[in-house]
């Protein structure tokens, strides 16, 4: 252990050598350049614990799993250096005191994990042993993540850190050695104890310093809850090795608990982490806390480059990957244990199919696949891709829904998640269902695919992004449709919920073989959002990698964009510009943007929109009626297709009297990210015979869209205009 009041006068003497040493030699090349070390830093849905429920593990407890609700996401991308610089040795750090060197003894011995199976989260406990490389200095300590190992906290509390602390006034940071190998994004933030009060570090001023020195900033977020809100930790991705550094001067109150003013009289610090999307053959490596006045140790190259990778290079392996998985037949086994058994449902089989590469290695994927009564070779049926949303899985209700319409189906899990019983999924409220391969599922050569983290992992390697495994496997499940002799590879669809409808955004601007696509809620310009969803868009290499804008020229299909007006999560304006880009291409794209339909999965596949889009395109009835001139300015003087066989029963305007906002408040009977406004309405006038509506938009309107209800096939179903915000 080094303490700095010691050793100053030893500091002295070794820089007067070195300036000796250097007036002696003369200037020569040093074979690089010391890194920029310029601060780069910058300034979650789920539900908290109460102070008290809090208290009885005397830290912060788990957040509820995350559903359908906001991810914290990347605020910054990281900052990619123009070179490797290979720097001269970095002279022994002598400013410093190491708090927890991690270098002898078992892990157990040196820094204690609290135990949270006990609590009702369905939290595992990480396996705990030291490790040799992969280290900042000798030993450290790694941890391996089994399936639900999605949280740890590590306490400290020695003499040690009592010392430490007491000269805290000689020190900048709380400098701490992270190697993640997870396969997926680890949020660190520390708090501390002390004096009856406790403090967590303002996850704005957290830096992050890659193992070669350079600084670079990662998204911040709240994953734990214990900044309440307020970001207290810092996102790693995968493949990062490198110091973060917790400035002393950043706390901020940890949870709702009494605030330590006066870091001196701390005692206990706890390191807590929660890894998203973590690989059960994952792990990430713990090494040497210490205070300091540096962010950074001695440099080094890094032993991996994943998270060095340009963007560029990602898109093009991104591309090349989804190229060749057009052509690429799927290896798909039936699992017997899972066919459903409930009357109605015995035509659907559970199966598993081989998704994307990760690392190397296969990952498996569950999927269900039903096929209606008289599909066969001779008869072959249109069929649909089913993709769910956040908090959801393969949905049996979903795939009968769609079987009893004459579809093929298939609904695969997007987040690597397993039934744990037959009927697993039945609706959305059973759903039987558990992360990682065990059971009949685990096999050698097969590794889990990530979990949903919000496109945290972005920065992170290719093969580790959630995304990129989500997007693959719905690709995958098209491809598994069109090889089956029942099914018309002409007629198939796909359609996708909330992050669902995210994912059919993305992924039919790589796979243009379907005959149509409905994403619901989810939308690309996702960057325009206004309600939470932007957030998790907002970092550059998600923007970059992820933009489902980027690729709409290439649809050439109809696409139903299907969403609620005053959604929790997405904004009608982003679904509006994903319409506007693809209408161009097909004119039998429509918009329906529903009042009070509210979000859920249920909510979303039971509107009549659906299925009666579908029908148009691959069965030859009737379309919603389709808007030919879209209204502008303060008066509607629109005109709308309408073709034979189809009714319309009234046109109305939606409007909103400010400039459409949103914020985070209780609405509906729930609290969540709402838009500010009410819809207000007004009757408009339809032609029947010229197919023109017209009436004049409020004085004291900002936005508005039409709306138009028709009775299609015998279904009640609305059609909207572009939302039209006016200056």
């Amino acid at each position: 252990m080094i303490h700095s009041r010691k050793l100053r006068l030893l500091s002295l003497l070794l820089a007067l050598t070195a300036c000796l040493t250097v007036l002696t030699a003369g200037c020569k090349d040093t074979g690089g350049e010391t890194a920029d070390m310029t601060d780069t830093s910058d300034a979650s849905g789920t539900d908290t614990p109460t102070a008290a429920e809090a208290a009885e593990t005397d830290t912060d407890v788990p957040t509820d799993p995350v559903t359908d609700a906001p991810t914290e996401a990347p605020t910054e991308a990281p900052t990619e250096p123009e070179t490797e610089a290979v720097t001269e040795p970095d002279p022994p750090e002598t400013d410093k005191f190491v708090l927890q060197p991690f270098e002898e003894g078992e892990p157990s011995e040196q820094i204690q994990s609290l135990d949270w199976t006990n609590l009702p989260y369905g939290i595992t406990n990480p396996v705990m042993s030291s490790a040799d490389t992969g280290t900042d200095l000798g030993k450290g300590y790694k941890v391996t993540l089994p399936a639900g190992a999605t949280c740890q906290s590590l306490t400290l509390q020695t003499q040690a850190v009592k010392d430490g602390f007491a000269d805290a006034a000689s020190y900048q940071y709380l400098r701490l050695w992270i190697s993640n190998q997870s396969g997926g994004t680890v949020s660190v933030g520390i708090y501390l104890d002390g004096n009856g009060g406790t403090a967590a570090f303002d996850g704005n001023k957290l830096i992050t310093c890659r193992c070669d020195g350079t600084e670079i900033t990662f998204p911040k977020n709240d994953a734990s809850g214990m900044g309440e809100g307020d970001n207290s930790a810092v996102a790693i991705p995968d493949g990062f090795e490198g110091w973060v550094s917790f400035p002393l001067s950043g706390l901020m109150q940890n949870w709702s608990y009494a605030m330590m003013n006066d870091i001196t009289t701390a005692y206990k610090i706890t390191i807590d982490l929660r890894p998203a999307g973590c690989d059960t053959d994952g792990s990430y490596i713990l090494d040497e806390l210490a205070l300091t006045n540096a962010v950074h140790g001695e440099r080094r190259r890094a032993s991996g480059k994943g998270y060095m990778t340009t963007n560029e290079e990602k898109r093009k392996a991104i591309d090349e990957a989804y190229a060749a998985l057009l052509n690429e037949t799927p290896v798909v086994k039936e699992i017997p244990e899972f066919t459903p058994t409930m009357a109605g449902y015995t035509h659907i089989k559970a199966i598993t199919y081989d998704g994307m590469d990760k690392n190397g290695q296969k990952t498996k994927v569950f999927a269900y696949i039903g096929f209606p009564e008289g599909a066969s070779a001779e008869h072959p049926v249109p069929a649909i891709v089913l993709v769910h949303g956040g908090g959801g899985h393969a949905f049996l209700q979903w795939i009968k829904m769609w079987n009893d319409r004459g579809y093929a189906a298939i609904a695969m899990d997007n987040t690597g998640y397993f039934p744990t019983a037959v009927n697993a999924g039945e609706s959305e409220v059973t759903q039987g269902f558990a992360f990682g391969l065990s059971g009949v599922f685990k096999e050698t050569g097969y590794v889990n695919a990530p979990n949903n983290d919000g496109m945290g992992s972005s920065d992170g390697k290719v093969e580790n992004m959630w995304m990129y495994h989500a997007v693959g496997q719905t690709i995958i499940a098209h491809n598994i449709l069109r090889a089956d002799a029942r099914v018309d590879s002409s007629k198939i669809g796909v359609t996708g919920i909330s992050w669902g409808g995210v994912i059919t955004s993305l992924v039919i601007g790589w796979d243009n073989r379907f005959a149509f696509a409905i994403p619901i809620y989810g939308s690309a310009y996702l960057t325009e959002a206004r309600a939470w969803i932007k957030d998790n868009f907002a970092g550059q290499s998600t923007q970059e990698l992820w933009s489902a804008a980027d690729r709409l020229d290439k649809v050439n299909f109809p696409v139903l964009w299907l969403c609620w007006n005053d959604d929790s999560c997405f904004s009608v304006n982003s679904n509006t510009m994903s319409f506007r880009d693809t209408v161009k291409q097909n004119g039998k794209t429509r918009l329906s943007a529903i009042n009070q339909m509210m979000h859920s999965h249920s909510c979303g596949w039971n509107p009549a929109e659906s299925m009666t889009f579908a029908d148009a395109v691959v069965k030859g009835a009737p379309m919603m009626p389709g808007f030919t001139t879209q209204p502008s300015g303060r008066t509607v003087d629109a005109a709308i297709e309408v073709e034979s066989g189809v009714t319309v029963r009234k046109a109305k305007l939606y409007y909103i009297t400010s400039p459409q906002t949103y914020s985070r408040h209780q609405k509906y009977g729930y609290t969540d990210t709402f838009m500010d406004q009410e819809w207000k309405t007004v009757t408009l006038t339809y032609d029947k015979t010229t197919g023109k509506i017209s009436g004049e938009v409020p004085a004291d309107a900002a936005a508005y869209y039409v709306e138009v209800t028709s009775v299609v096939n015998k279904a009640t179903v609305v059609t909207c205009s572009e939302f039209i915000e006016l200056k």
